[in-house]
C-alpha cells in the first residue's frame, strides 16, 4: 500500500513531458502560418515598359516603330511579337511575380498596363491565368516613354478596391512623353495616385544611364527603388519585391509568431511547477487515505522515494 501513493505522484512527471511536446506543436505552427494567407488582401497593377530602349541595342531612340529595323531590335531567339530578349525578361518576371504572389490565399487581383509612347490598358482585376495569358500575348511596340500615362492607367484599374493596392512600374528609361514637361507629368501623375493610397513600387533597369534612378526614387511612395543592371537580373529581386508586397499581411502574422514564443519560456515554469502542483493534488488523496492507516510508517515512506519532496512535506503537515 506503501507503494501506491509512491507510483501516484510519478505519473505527473511524465505527464509534463507530454506538455512540453505540445509547446513545440506551436511553435512550428506559426512558422508554417506565417503567411497568414487569409489576411492576403491585395490588387496589383503592372505597367510594362514596351519603349524601344528596351530592345534597342545601340541607340535609345531605335525600334520606334515595334521591331524594326530587325538588326537593331530583333533577337530570333524570341517569337516577333516579343521582339527582344530584354522584353522576354519584362514578360517573365511578371508572370513569376504573378505565380508567388498567387500562392497566398486571398482576395487579390492582377491588371495589366502596357506603355511607350502612350499607356493603355490590357487586364483590368484578373486572375492568374488570365494574367499570364494577357502577358505572354503582348506584342512589342516600341517608340517613347510616357511614365504619367503609364501610372494613370494603372491609377483607373485600381479605382474602387478597398483592398492593398500596388502599382509595380517596370521600366528601364527616363520619360520622355508628355511634351512639354514629361518629367513634371510623372511626378504629377504619382502623386494623384498615392492619393489614391496606392503603394507605387519602381523596377528600374539602368541599363542606359542612371538619370532615371532619381526620379522612380521620387515617384516611389517609400523612396525605395528595386534596381537591376540589365533586364536578366531581375529574377533577383523577385523574392524581395514579393515580400515587400505582402508585409501588411505578414505583419499581422508577427504577433502569432510572437504569441507562440511565450509557450517556450512556460515550459520552465510547467517543469518547475509540475513537482508543486502535482504533489498537491496527489498529496490531497494520498495524504488522505494513508494518514489514517500507516501514521506509523510515514516517515520511512518519504526516505524511500525522495524524489517527491513535496509530499514529505505534506503529511509531516497532516500529521
Amino acid at each position: 500500500s506503501n507503494s501506491s501513493p509512491s507510483q501516484s505522484p510519478t505519473p505527473p512527471a511524465p505527464s509534463t513531458s507530454s506538455q512540453s511536446p505540445t509547446t513545440k506543436a506551436p511553435s512550428t505552427s506559426p512558422s508554417q502560418s506565417p503567411s497568414c494567407s487569409n489576411e492576403v488582401d491585395f490588387d496589383i497593377c503592372f505597367a510594362l515598359d514596351m519603349s524601344g530602349s528596351v530592345c534597342s541595342k545601340n541607340s535609345p531612340i531605335a525600334c520606334s516603330d515595334s521591331c524594326s529595323p530587325s538588326d537593331e531590335c530583333r533577337d530570333f531567339t524570341v517569337p516577333r511579337d516579343t521582339c527582344c530578349e530584354n522584353f522576354r525578361s519584362i514578360q517573365d518576371f511578371t508572370i513569376d511575380m504573378v505565380t508567388e504572389l498567387d500562392s497566398f490565399n486571398g482576395d487579390k487581383s492582377y491588371s495589366i498596363v502596357q506603355f511607350a509612347s502612350s499607356g493603355s490598358l490590357v487586364q483590368s482585376s484578373g486572375d492568374k491565368d488570365s494574367t499570364i495569358d494577357s502577358v505572354n500575348g503582348l506584342v512589342y511596340t516600341g517608340a517613347r516613354t510616357n511614365h504619367a500615362e503609364a501610372i494613370d492607367s494603372c491609377r483607373n484599374a485600381l479605382s474602387g478596391t478597398d483592398h492593398n493596392k500596388y502599382m509595380i512600374l517596370i521600366t528601364d528609361g527616363v520619360s520622355t512623353l508628355p511634351q512639354p514637361g514629361p518629367i513634371n507629368s510623372t511626378f504629377a501623375s504619382a502623386d494623384l495616385a498615392k492619393g489614391d493610397d496606392i503603394n507605387i513600387i519602381p523596377v528600374f533597369i539602368t541599363t542606359t544611364s542612371s538619370g532615371g534612378l532619381q526620379v522612380m526614387s521620387t515617384i516611389s511612395s517609400d523612396g525605395k527603388v528595386f534596381n537591376v543592371t540589365d533586364f536578366g537580373s531581375l529574377e533577383a529581386i523577385e523574392q524581395e519585391l514579393i515580400e515587400q508586397v505582402t508585409a501588411p499581411s505578414t505583419s499581422h502574422c508577427s504577433s502569432p509568431s510572437q504569441s507562440p514564443t511565450p509557450p517556450a519560456p512556460s515550459t520552465p515554469s510547467p517543469s518547475r511547477g509540475p513537482s508543486q502542483s502535482p504533489s498537491a493534488m496527489p498529496s490531497a488523496s494520498p495524504s488522505k487515505s494513508p494518514s489514517q492507516s500507516p501514521t506509523n510508517k510515514i516517515e520511512p515512506i518519504p526516505s524511500q522515494s525522495p524524489s517527491t519532496k513535496a509530499p514529505s512535506t505534506s503529511p509531516s503537515q497532516s500529521p
